[in-house]
């Protein structure tokens, strides 16, 4: 189960420091064609996120020209490495926590039987022959509702989408554990100023933008980033961003 919540970055707000800021003002215009030069571009900002007890590890890089690299790796072996253009960032992100509820119920299932087992040994340990085994039983109970209790831990997440202007498609996922979301709310505002800066930098009759950014999701679904469902709602919004005309 998940519950998702919507939120809006300022791009005008005070940030605390996350070492993007300062890179908006020295970015270098980028020349046509930057998509491919780009790669070739030492980056100028770095940031790390890293959650070992999860598994997921994310490295941001902005590089020159407003283009932000994403590479990532998951505890489940999977990893990547990505581009885009910042200027189809949007302010808007969603905040996704997901907690397997079924699992924490089966947790305490299992600490309140060890408990009452070891308890009831302790009480009975005169009737029955054997209250050390069966205490030992109640123990191992509670050991195996510990080392489940990890387990769930480790699924229990939250995870903040940070979402492209027009198509609400999420670019970017940054996955730790519950309250991890905070932990990124100065990265999360310079990103939005990055975006902005990267549209004035690159101006675009708005149809234009549309379907570039169109362009951008067909090339991220592509490479796996953006899953087919997400693509589809996307494209929805920006056809109809682009039959309105503003």
């Amino acid at each position: 189960m998940h519950a998702e919540l919507q939120e809006r970055w300022s791009q005008d707000a005070d940030c605390p420091d996350s070492g993007f800021e300062h890179v908006v003002i020295g970015a270098t215009r980028a020349h046509e064609g930057a998509e491919l030069a780009q790669r070739e571009q030492a980056p100028v900002a770095t940031h790390y996120l890293d959650s070992p007890f999860h598994g997921y590890t994310t490295e941001l890089l902005l590089l020159a020209g407003h283009y932000l690299q994403v590479r990532f790796s998951h505890g489940d072996g999977s990893s990547g490495e990505y581009a885009f253009d910042l200027g189809f960032l949007g302010a808007d992100h969603a905040r996704v926590r997901r907690i397997p509820w079924t699992g924490y119920g089966l947790v305490l299932a299992l600490m309140a039987a060890g408990a009452g087992v070891m308890a009831l040994s302790w009480i009975r340990h005169e009737a029955w022959s054997h209250p050390f085994l069966t205490g030992l039983a109640g123990c191992l109970l509670v050991v195996l509702g510990v080392l489940t209790a990890s387990a769930v831990l480790r699924r229990t997440t939250e995870t903040v989408e940070l979402r492209s202007l027009h198509g609400q498609a999420p670019l970017v996922r940054l996955t730790g554990g519950f309250g991890s979301a905070r932990r990124h709310a100065a990265l999360l505002c310079d990103l939005a100023k990055s975006a902005k800066a990267a549209r004035a930098a690159r101006p675009r009759e708005h149809r234009e933008f549309l379907c570039e950014e169109m362009r951008v999701h067909h090339a991220l679904r592509q490479s796996g980033v953006i899953g087919d469902e997400d693509y589809q709602a996307s494209r929805a919004r920006i056809l109809a961003a682009h039959d309105r005309g503003g």
